[in-house]
């Protein structure tokens, strides 16, 4: 469950095990990996990058709970914040202050949302999942523009073309 402690375990033990070392690696690379194809999309889009609103959708380390530790996503939101970007936090299961207390970035519920120029999709909680496509067309600023970032894969590909999402997929 915890590779850090099956690692500090291991070499207590003289093992050094590269192959867990190497898999952390390229875990904790994946925000940053998240944040370059954000970006790349907003580029390819001209959407000027300065400023841009980017709804992330999931806070959480696991879907359908109020659990954060170990998200990477707060890594996601600070890099984006880094680039300029403006970043709106839609989670279920998080309150609001807990969020504002420790990053910079909005809460909002769903309904709330507007003025989206990229949408990140980074848990998959249930409610995410039960979103139509049509209702999520209406959060973008600019509707030629729809920009979806499907972290875990949670929409078929070829609904999202039919309903011209330019997207992109862990």
């Amino acid at each position: 469950v915890d590779p850090y402690y099956f690692i500090y375990q291991a070499e207590k033990l003289g093992y050094h095990s590269q192959l867990i070392i190497s898999g952390r690696n390229i875990n904790e690379s994946i925000p940053k990996h998240i944040v370059e194809n954000t970006i790349n999309k907003l580029i390819e889009n001209e959407v000027l990058v300065k400023n841009a609103n980017v709804a992330i959708l999931g806070l959480t380390f696991k879907e359908n709970t109020n659990d954060t530790r170990n998200s990477k996503v707060f890594n996601i939101i600070q890099l984006l914040n880094k680039s300029g970007i403006n970043t709106i936090i839609v989670d279920p299961y998080i309150k609001s202050e807990e969020i504002l207390s420790k990053y910079n970035a909005s809460f909002s519920t769903f309904q709330e949302l507007q003025d989206i120029d990229a949408i990140i999709i980074a848990v998959p909680h249930t409610q995410f999942k039960e979103i139509s496509l049509v209702k999520m067309s209406q959060l973008f600023r600019d509707k030629k523009k729809k920009i979806l970032i499907d972290v875990k894969s949670i929409f078929n590909s070829e609904d999202l073309e039919k309903y011209g999402y330019d997207y992109w997929r862990l």
